[in-house]
């Protein structure tokens, strides 16, 4: 009986030892799966929020480009008016002081004629 005893303690030692080893090697397999899982998850999170800040700059750059594109349109149409308008004038102001003289001229000679 006794040796019966004896063996029987040390099979449920040996048993006692296997189950912690596989436990031990259950909580390894866990953990490298759990740490496995966070790394492609921190990777999958870092990839969509580089991919959502460079669709919102890019956005952002298209909104800031459009708007600088239209007050220079803007400015270019005002000045291309203006060169207009000073065109016109200096015409105006060509043909009046050229009819004037002219009529200036053309009086003098008939005045001393």
């Amino acid at each position: 009986m006794q040796a019966a005893g004896v063996l029987v303690d040390t099979g449920v030692k040996d048993m006692r030892n296997e189950v912690n080893a596989l436990a031990w090697a259950a909580q390894v397999e866990v953990m490298r799966r759990v740490a496995s899982r966070t790394e492609q998850l921190m990777r999958d999170t870092h990839a969509a929020q580089v991919k959502a800040l460079q669709t919102s700059a890019k956005e952002i750059l298209h909104r800031e480009l459009s708007m600088a594109m239209q007050r220079v349109i803007q400015e270019r149409c005002r000045a291309l008016h203006l060169n207009l308008l000073r065109s016109w004038q200096l015409a105006v102001v060509a043909f009046s002081v050229g009819g004037t003289a002219g009529l200036a001229g053309g009086w003098w000679l008939f005045t001393f004629s």
